[in-house]
């Protein structure tokens, strides 16, 4: 059930109504929690057995970790959530990368195996509701939040549809006492979620579908493009998987506000950060801190020697990469840019400068590198292995052929100047009162445009959202 599509918004009309008519918080969460369950089950309902598992189990834990006051009984317990959540995910979504490497080590030194990898189906959004449920757990035993008193309540916060499948991956300290208090929204509420719901939605289907037209049509023949193809194909595809997964990010905060509840933001304009450092604080910004927090500053961070340090970047970016995806170029691609960190580290400790007096050249100039090394690595990320993505290097480096111009391109240019137009404007500026800062006409210029674009220019293929995968 796509964000992108009709059954979809059938769907949310009926939750939302019934939502409406219910009168106390408790029977508010039973529809939340029981039309979340049946957004997952429609994509396979035998996961939702693990879901509940997942959530319960981390429930349970929590409140023990919470009630006991021996300090080995709690570290205990936490190992037991921890080993049992990277257990599920590690069974899941990794065990056929690691069974098929292992069996193609054995041949090369020279080990006949007559063993098939079993194929395991990938449960759709089993990366961020274990994150989610785990970093609770991990709270709870770091004293920075409390462990939730009714169940309903958290398998409510683990499960809840718009954040579900690919985040953002919410902190329980901020959505469970939302949660635990929920009120009816207000018309406030209706209006801004329905209004970052159409922004999301032009994204995802006027700009990002019609993209990936294209780039599909180029990665999927890419020995036989051109250099400047290869080369435009890839540019497009940095600016389509950013309106794919922004595009939903905005469309979930929009769901999650009209019903009152306010969740992160996970984007803010990433491609106009002059250092990989404020990229990775604009870009996926609920996944990057969880990573920052529960695996960076735990191996010590910044706070180390410089090798060290060096390190902890390099095994976290790896850890990124992986988690992204169970195959070589994912991890390359978080290599990368751990080279990226640690290269700009090391330059910015023999040149310092001074960002508040920068002159407006000096800080495109760092724009443009860090948004052209970014689309380098997306390179790795968009390609289906390791060979295709240095084929494709290599066809970029070769200076060959003409440029493929396709329909799609005249298509996508109105969508595109929109996107640049308001993203220049950093529209949405992430706060309720940023319709209230312009004229009743110039916002519905704004809604129109938006509206008019998804009708005239939308692609109506229904297309999956690229980190459902994930």
């Amino acid at each position: 059930m796509f964000f992108n599509s009709v059954i979809f918004f059938v769907f949310l009309s009926v939750i939302f109504s019934v939502f409406s008519f219910a009168k106390s918080r408790l029977s508010q969460n039973l529809v939340l929690l029981l039309g979340s369950y049946i957004f997952y089950g429609f994509w396979d309902w035998r996961f939702l057995f693990l879901i509940f598992f997942v959530s319960s189990m981390d429930f349970f834990i929590s409140t023990s970790i919470e009630k006991s006051t021996v300090k080995a009984r709690q570290k205990s317990l936490l190992i037991l959530s921890i080993a049992v959540n990277l257990l599920i995910l590690g069974t899941f979504k990794y065990f056929n990368f690691f069974t098929h490497n292992f069996i193609n080590l054995l041949s090369s030194i020279g080990f006949k195996t007559n063993y098939s990898v079993i194929k395991i189906i990938l449960p759709v959004g089993i990366s961020f509701f274990t994150f989610q449920s785990m970093s609770h757990t991990i709270d709870v035993y770091k004293g920075t939040a409390k462990a939730p008193k009714n169940i309903l309540d958290y398998l409510l916060f683990v499960s809840f549809f718009p954040q579900l499948v690919a985040g953002p991956i919410m902190r329980s300290r901020d959505l469970l006492p939302q949660i635990e208090n929920l009120k009816t929204p207000k018309p406030s509420d209706l209006y801004f979620g329905l209004q970052i719901i159409l922004w999301g939605l032009f994204k995802k289907v006027a700009v990002a579908d019609n993209l990936s037209v294209y780039v599909d049509a180029v990665y999927s023949n890419s020995s036989m493009m051109s250099s400047s193809s290869l080369i435009l194909a890839t540019y497009l595809f940095a600016i389509q998987i950013y309106c794919d997964f922004s595009g939903y990010s905005d469309m979930a905060v929009g769901i999650g506000r009209i019903f009152g509840i306010k969740l992160d933001w996970n984007f803010n304009t990433p491609y106009f950060s002059q250092s990989f450092n404020e990229f990775w604080k604009r870009w996926h910004i609920t996944l990057s801190s969880w990573f920052r927090d529960y695996i960076y500053i735990p191996l010590g961070g910044s706070r180390v020697a410089l090798s060290r340090h060096l390190l902890n970047l390099t095994i976290t970016f790896l850890i990124s990469g992986l988690w992204h995806g169970a195959a070589w170029n994912y991890i390359f691609w978080g290599f990368l840019h751990s080279i990226y960190l640690i290269l700009e580290n090391l330059i910015s400790r023999l040149i310092k400068s001074d960002r508040k007096i920068a002159s407006i050249p000096h800080r495109v100039a760092k724009i443009f590198i860090v948004f052209n090394l970014t689309t380098l690595a997306w390179i790795f990320f968009r390609s289906q292995s390791m060979s295709q993505s240095f084929s494709i290097i290599r066809g970029i480096a070769s200076f060959k052929g003409s440029i493929l111009i396709d329909n799609i391109l005249w298509i996508s240019t109105i969508p595109l100047l929109i996107l640049i137009f308001i993203e220049l404007l950093k529209f949405p500026l992430q706060t309720d009162d940023f319709f209230k800062k312009i004229s009743p006409f110039t916002h519905f210029l704004i809604m129109s445009t938006l509206t008019l674009t998804i009708l005239l220019f939308g692609a109506d293929s229904g297309a999956q959202f690229i980190y459902f995968k994930f």
